[in-house]
């Protein structure tokens, strides 16, 4: 099935308020505050390698 991206663009403009407003009403409520775990996580590389000439595999730390 092809289809342009402009017809899709279309129905999305025509039918998105209609479901917004169906489906608005089955949503929980939330509020607006939210966090992310914001941990740094260190890159190193093992001194150590294998055989001669290949590049170190890296390792992550937490």
């Amino acid at each position: 099935m092809g289809m342009d991206h402009a017809t899709i663009n279309r129905w999305v403009l025509k039918y998105a308020p209609e479901l917004d407003k169906r489906i608005r009403r089955h949503l929980k409520p939330t509020n607006d505050s939210w966090r992310v775990d914001e941990t740094p996580k260190k890159h190193t590389l093992d001194q150590k390698s294998e055989e001669p000439g290949l590049a170190p595999e890296p390792k992550l730390f937490s």
